[in-house]
């Protein structure tokens, strides 16, 4: 992920679950939205105790968090 200096990264979202954390990285990165994740290593240790440590945060510029949230809150028909 490139930045500038004037560029500022949010917590677009948390996740308990790093595989969910990768599957909507996965989506938003299909959209050449660039982010990141943190704290997926401790989610994988902990996988079934999210109170256990740090949850996967899902970071991204706040220039994208307008496009992010229409993303998210998009409903996809299943391809038959």
């Amino acid at each position: 992920m490139k930045t500038n200096a004037d560029d500022t990264l949010i917590v677009v979202k948390t996740f308990s679950s790093a595989g969910e954390a990768n599957i909507v990285k996965g989506l938003l990165k299909s959209f050449h939205i660039d982010c990141f994740l943190l704290h997926t290593d401790i989610a994988q240790m902990f996988p079934r105790n999210p109170s256990a440590g740090l949850q996967v945060q899902l970071l991204a510029r706040k220039e994208d968090e307008e496009r992010i949230k229409g993303i998210l809150e998009a409903k996809f028909e299943p391809i038959e």
